[in-house]
């Protein structure tokens, strides 16, 4: 009998192991200036450029059209990205 290999079946309960650095979102996520329910901010009021959304830019260098604004974390957000 043919059994697919560890983790790979809905029962097994490793199927959603978790490690540091698996999961890596924009800085967005833990930014003092983060609307919430919405792709905006203090500094991109009109919304977030794409590149700052998917994590390509981690936006801690002035960016255009950004009104002076850089990501800075919230108190306790924590910000494990290696940047």
């Amino acid at each position: 009998m043919n059994r697919p290999p560890r983790g790979e079946t809905e029962s097994d309960p490793r199927r959603f192991q978790w490690r540091a650095g698996d999961l890596v979102g924009p800085a967005c996520w833990t930014c003092v200036h983060k609307h919430a329910n919405a792709a905006t901010c203090t500094a991109f009021p009109d919304g977030i450029p794409e590149e700052i959304l998917d994590g390509t830019d981690p936006h801690t260098d002035p960016y255009p059209g950004d009104h002076g604004i850089l990501y800075t974390p919230r108190p306790g957000a924590g910000r494990e990205r290696g940047w």
